[in-house]
């Protein structure tokens, strides 16, 4: 009997030990980026933004406080922005 349970005393401890040992032996390219991680919150953080303002230019073209023209221009404006925007996140996704 206490043969088995230094042998499961063991095994345990070589699991533990390999649960410890392997995230710190792979390679820089297999442990994820923090800096993917801040990139992609940011660029949602700036997609979310980009929403919000074409949303307050319809709302300011509705009320009056914009020109047709001027709608048309900011939301062009806006508008390539947010594209460039959903393909540096589609491009970061097809990365991983």
């Amino acid at each position: 009997m206490v043969t088995l349970s230094i042998a499961f005393c063991v095994a345990l401890s070589l699991l533990v030990a390999w649960t410890v040992v392997v995230p710190l032996c792979r390679s820089a390219d297999e442990q994820p980026s923090a800096s993917f991680s801040a990139e992609s919150v940011n660029l949602n953080d700036q997609q979310e933004r980009c929403i919000q303002v074409l949303k307050d230019l319809e709302l300011d073209l509705a009320t009056g406080k914009l020109t047709a023209d001027e709608y048309s221009r900011m939301r062009a404006s806006v508008g390539q922005e947010l594209l460039g925007i959903v393909d540096k996140i589609q491009s970061l996704e097809s990365a991983t």
